[in-house]
């Protein structure tokens, strides 16, 4: 018997390395494992945050190129736009100035000694109906047309109104002497007028500025430009 238990317990001292051997196998197999997993996981996510980073940089790249070209674009248009209605303006400051002199020079002639009041009013009648015709023609320069110190329409009231003295001033006693003197006047006065419609153009066309005291100065002499 005694032999007995010591061949059982020799037999379970030699088993015993051998269950440890597993147990340490089994618990070092999961820890192998997670390091030869951990690398590719790192790598993968790296890799995953890389593409991730690019992708995210591309797309702000094409919405800051699109925002810039878009907004170089509207520039662009806003210049263009400006620019053609500048030419616009242009066009109808040469045409009324042009119209102007020809009206002056058709309708104003110098008086005469010998010409005739009814040939005065009736060449006033005619300066009247021309300067009304070109009133309401433009539409760039529309608002300048009827701001100060155009008024144009206005203008054109005056020239009505004197028309009307005239003729009520026709058969009176001294109609002979007033009536050219007010011609004379007429004629002078429209001078002016033409001369400030080409101030005007200057202004509106961004010519000439008001400096600080109210005074007209070219654009191109504005020390306050920047």
């Amino acid at each position: 018997m005694i032999l007995h238990a010591a061949s059982i317990a020799a037999f379970f001292l030699q088993q015993a390395p051998q269950t440890q051997c597993i147990v340490k196998c089994v618990q070092a197999a999961p820890d192998s494992w997670l390091k030869w997993l951990l690398p590719t996981i790192i790598q993968t996510v790296i890799s995953l945050a890389s593409i991730t980073a690019g992708v995210l940089i591309a797309f702000w790249s094409f919405r800051k190129t699109k925002e810039l070209t878009e907004e170089s674009f509207r520039a662009t248009s806003e210049r263009d736009h400006e620019r053609w209605i500048l030419d616009q303006k242009k066009s109808e400051w040469r045409e009324i100035l042009t119209i102007c002199n020809e009206i002056d020079e058709q309708y104003l002639l110098p008086y005469k000694q010998d010409e005739t009041l009814d040939a005065l009013i009736e060449r006033v009648r005619g300066l009247h109906s021309r300067v009304r015709s070109q009133s309401g023609k433009y539409v760039f320069i529309s608002d300048t047309l009827n701001s100060e110190p155009l008024r144009f329409s206005d203008y054109t009231q005056g020239i009505e109104q004197i028309i009307e003295r005239w003729e009520a001033l026709r058969f009176t006693k001294h109609a002979g002497i007033r009536i050219p003197e007010e011609y004379n006047n007429l004629r002078s006065g429209f001078q002016g007028f033409v001369s400030r419609i080409g101030t005007s153009a200057q202004v509106d066309l961004g010519l000439w500025r008001k400096d600080d005291h109210g005074l007209l100065i070219p654009s191109a002499l504005d020390k306050t430009k920047k």
